[in-house]
This record gives structure tokens, sequence and C-alpha cells, in this order.
């Protein structure tokens, strides 16, 4: 892609179903599209990172030997289906302990400080793809071009609460589009149109409800992040993408 080169994803309900904890890793299942759209993002020259915040070590339910074991489970089926993941970080802190008060969970910054570190990574050269409102707000906190919600996993509960309208047959909505980005430029600044609209509707003042931010959708909570691109899964979000950059 022209102006993407790196994708951050997020793990359970984004690329595998959410099984609440996973500590088997026979319970690693690719979610429909996750291949055909890393595949597609890969060939179009964008490198593959997870950032996955598992909690689930800190409050002692599974080890970290099990989350690794998960994972190798997870490169094997991606591998089989031709992709490969350039790296990948997690958080382990159960957020609820204040002994384990941290910055790496999602969305604080400490994964992408350590990832950008290792690979020399650009923020405005990155997409966030996940499918709750820790990975918006990770990719917009960081700076990152575009912030994708899919509707697996919790996807489709926190697009309600943005009131978010019914994807269309192509599967995406388009709600922000890029125009005029400049290096180092957060995205909320002036490089996004009229977010928190689907493609085709005009931004602005008319239909918006009174004290309602700019790009912020209609039912839509203050504070709550806002994705650029609400898709069905994987693929939907690869082809809209690709669409506008």
């Amino acid at each position: 892609m022209r102006k993407i080169r790196n994708i951050f994803l997020d793990r359970d309900g984004t690329l595998i179903y959410d099984r609440h904890y996973l500590a088997d890793p026979q319970g690693v299942e690719l979610l429909p599209g996750c291949l055909e759209g890393l595949r597609l993002l890969q060939d179009n020259g964008c490198a593959l990172f997870i950032v996955t915040n598992q909690s689930g070590i800190g409050r002692g339910y599974f080890s970290e030997a099990a989350y690794h074991a998960c994972m190798e489970r997870l490169y094997a089926l991606l591998a089989a289906g031709g992709v490969k993941i350039t790296a990948s970080a997690f958080c382990p802190h159960d957020p609820a302990n204040p002994e384990q008060n941290c910055a790496c969970r999602k969305p604080g910054p400490a994964m992408w400080e350590k990832l950008r570190g290792a690979h020399g990574l650009k923020a405005h050269e990155c997409v966030m793809i996940g499918d709750k409102p820790e990975d918006l707000a990770f990719g917009r906190n960081n700076g990152f071009a575009a912030g994708v919600l899919v509707q697996s996993g919790k996807g489709a509960e926190y697009a309600g609460k943005c009131g978010l309208s019914a994807l269309p047959e192509s599967g995406f909505s388009i709600l922000s589009r890029p125009s005029g980005k400049t290096e180092g430029q957060a995205p909320g600044q002036a490089e996004w149109q009229a977010g928190g609209q689907a493609e085709g509707q005009k931004g602005g003042a008319p239909g918006q409800s009174p004290g309602q931010s700019p790009g912020q959708s209609p039912g839509q909570s203050p504070g709550q992040p806002m994705p650029d691109i609400f898709a069905r899964d994987l693929h939907s979000a690869a082809l809209a993408l690709l669409e506008i950059f």
C-alpha cells in the first residue's frame, strides 16, 4: 500500500475466536476472513504485528508458558495459510491489581514503543485493527494513520455503542478518509475528513446533535474512541484499507 507499511492486530476476537482467558492451544481457531485479509495486506507490502492484553497471566488463570504455546499454535495456523507475523508483544498484567500497574496494557504505549524501537516503525505508517475500544484508543493515542473496528468478537457490541448502523453489502463502512496527512501528525487532526459518518454521507453540522463533537456519531458517549473504518472481518478491513491508502 502507498502510505501504510505496518498493520497492528489485536488477537482475541480479531484474529481468533475469543475463548475468554484462552490457555489451551487446541482452542486457537482462526476467525472467518482472517487468512484472506492478512494475505491481502501482506501481498500489498504490509508487515503484520500482534499486540494483545493477556491479564489472565497476572490474575493467575494461566501461565506465561501457556500463552506462548497458544501463540505458537496461532503462528502455525497462519503460516499454513501463507501468513507471517513480523513480531508480537503482550501485556501480562492484571489491571485490577495496583501492584501490577503498567504502561503496556492497551491503550498504554509500551507495546508500541517496544515494537517501534525494535523495528524502526513510524506511527503515520501504521494502522490498528481490533474489536475493542482499547484497540482503537491504542492506535489513536500513538498517532497511527487509522483505526479499524471489526464486527467479530466484541466489535458488534461496541459498534452499537458508537451508534454505527448495519454494514453494507461490501462488508465495510469508511467513516473517515485521510486527506493531506503529514509525517508525525496524529489522527484527529486536519488529515481526517468528517469522521463518524458512513462513506457517501456529508459530515459537519447538519444532523449533528447539540453538544455532539465533530466525528462523534449520534448515540456515541463522549470519550468513546470512534473507528475510522468499521468492517465485518479482517478481509473486509483489508479491502477498505486498500481503497483509501
